[in-house]
C-alpha cells in the first residue's frame, strides 16, 4: 500500500486582462475545486490584472481574492505570472487564466501525482464563443490520454516548487513564456500529461483577433526572444529539446532568406519539411513563421534595443505599492 495522503496548501495564480465576462466563473469555480479536496488544508488565490479597462478588478474584489494590479504600462502574460509566484505562499502553484474554468475534481485527482511528479499539465475542453454566443466545442484539445511526460506545456500549469524555489517566468516575453519557463528546470522536474480534463477554456479570442496581433508591435516575436534568453542564461540545450520546431522553423526561415544568394539551399529546405513531421500543421506554422520571420527578427532586435536598460515596473498588491526595474 502506499503513503497515505497528507494534508497540503496551494497558491492559485489566476492572469488576466478585460475578463469581466469570465472571471466570476473562473473565481467560483476555483473554489469549488478546492472545497472538493477534503486534503487541502490552506489555500489562497491570487488575481494578477494587466491594465484591464473593464470590471475585472472590481469582480476579483467582491469576490475577496487577492489582487495584484500591474500600473505601469508594460504588461505580459508572463509578467502577470512572474509576480504570482514571487506573492505566492504555498509550493504548489496552480496557474490558470481569467477566461479558463478549472473542473471540479482536478485537485482531488492530482493531490498525489503533484508531490511525486511536481509538475502536471491537463487535458483542455474548448469552448468558442463569438457574440455570447457558443459556435463550437472541442471536447479534447490537447486529446491527452494517456500518463506521459509532456513534451511542452500551455498556459494551464500547475506545479509543484519544492525542488525548484527560485524558478520564475521570464517577464518581458510574450509569446512562448510557458516553454521558456519549462526549459528552465527541465533538468530538475519534468511535467506530466494526465488523460482528464483540467479546464474549460472560454475562448472569445477568435482567428480574426489572433491575426491582428500579429500587426502589434513586439507581440508575436517571443520564439526569438526566449531563445535569445536560453543561450543568454545557458538553459539553450534543453529549450532546443522542448522547442524543436521553433529551432527548424528558424533554421528553414535563415535558409529560405539566403536563397537568392545560395539557390543550392532550395534541396535542403525541402528535406527538412520532409523530415519535419508527418502533419500537415506543422509544415503549415512551419511555413507561416518562415514567411514573418523577417518582421519578428527586427522587432525582436529593436525591443531588446528599446529595453536594453531594462524595463519600469509598477505595480499594487495588498494596498502596497511596488517600483523597480526588470533587466532582460
Amino acid at each position: 500500500m502506499g503513503e497515505p495522503l497528507k494534508m497540503y496548501n496551494v497558491s492559485v495564480i489566476i492572469i488576466g486582462k478585460n475578463v469581466s465576462k469570465t472571471l466570476y466563473e473562473c473565481i467560483s469555480s476555483i473554489k469549488t475545486a478546492i472545497s472538493f479536496d477534503s486534503y487541502i488544508n490552506l489555500s489562497e488565490i491570487i488575481y494578477v490584472d494587466s491594465n484591464s479597462l473593464d470590471d475585472s478588478i472590481k469582480i476579483a474584489q467582491a469576490n475577496n481574492v487577492k489582487i495584484i494590479n500591474i500600473i505601469s504600462s508594460f504588461t505580459t502574460a508572463s509578467l502577470g505570472r512572474f509576480l504570482g509566484i514571487r506573492h505566492a505562499k504555498y509550493n504548489k502553484l496552480l496557474f490558470i487564466d481569467g477566461d479558463m474554468v478549472l473542473e471540479k475534481d482536478w485537485f482531488s485527482k492530482t493531490n498525489t501525482l503533484i508531490d511525486t511528479h511536481l509538475g502536471i499539465v491537463g487535458d483542455r475542453y474548448e469552448i468558442l464563443i463569438k457574440n455570447d454566443t457558443i459556435i463550437k466545442e472541442i471536447p479534447h484539445f490537447y486529446n491527452y490520454t494517456n500518463f506521459q511526460k509532456a513534451p511542452k506545456i500551455g498556459g494551464f500549469i500547475y506545479f509543484n516548487n519544492s525542488q525548484t524555489p527560485s524558478a520564475n517566468f521570464s517577464p518581458f516575453l510574450r509569446e512562448e513564456e510557458e516553454c521558456d519557463f519549462y526549459a528552465k528546470i527541465r533538468s530538475t522536474v519534468s511535467f506530466y500529461e494526465v488523460p482528464y480534463h483540467g479546464f474549460k477554456h472560454l475562448n472569445r479570442n477568435l482567428s480574426g483577433q489572433r491575426l491582428l496581433s500579429y500587426l502589434q508591435p513586439y507581440v508575436k516575436m517571443g520564439y526569438l526572444l526566449s531563445l535569445f534568453k536560453s543561450i543568454k542564461e545557458g538553459y539553450f540545450l534543453n529549450y532546443s529539446v522542448i522547442q524543436k520546431k521553433y529551432i527548424k522553423s528558424i533554421l528553414i526561415s535563415l535558409l529560405t532568406y539566403t536563397l537568392p544568394t545560395y539557390p543550392n539551399f532550395y534541396s535542403l529546405i525541402i528535406i527538412l519539411l520532409l523530415t519535419f513531421s508527418n502533419q500537415k500543421s506543422d509544415i503549415r506554422g512551419v511555413i507561416i513563421t518562415s514567411i514573418a520571420f523577417p518582421y519578428k527578427l527586427i522587432t525582436s532586435i529593436y525591443f531588446l534595443i528599446k529595453y536594453r536598460n531594462g524595463i519600469d515596473l509598477e505595480y499594487s498588491f495588498d494596498s502596497l505599492q511596488f517600483k523597480e526595474k526588470i533587466m532582460l
